[in-house]
């Protein structure tokens, strides 16, 4: 696992800090889909791929803004809901609303 992944997962694990609903984007230059899989998995809220325009980041920070995802806990993964709608509608895990701390 990459040190990133693992900080990311430790801060929604509560093994870092005492706020595990921290924003946490994360930045690269090397948009490789192992990498970008397990910064998913680790519960990052967004992934900008670099060199990013100005307007794209924009965007981006006011997506996490004015829509951040729910999220879901299990013993292996807290972080953004990223299932499929149809899924998430079936499944009995629900979403809960997380503090927004950029609001």
């Amino acid at each position: 696992m990459k040190p990133t992944s693992k900080h990311v997962r430790d801060i929604r694990q509560g093994r870092y800090g005492d706020n595990p609903y921290v924003v946490v984007n994360v930045a690269t230059w090397k948009p490789k889909d192992h990498a970008i899989r397990t910064y998913v998995d680790a519960g990052v809220d967004d992934i900008l791929i670099m060199p990013a325009l100005f307007d794209a980041v924009a965007t981006r920070v006011d997506n996490i803004v004015d829509n951040r995802k729910k999220f879901i806990a299990t013993q292996k993964y807290m972080g953004p809901d990223r299932r499929n709608p149809n899924r998430a509608k079936q499944d009995e895990l629900r979403g809960f609303v997380v503090p927004n701390g950029v609001r």
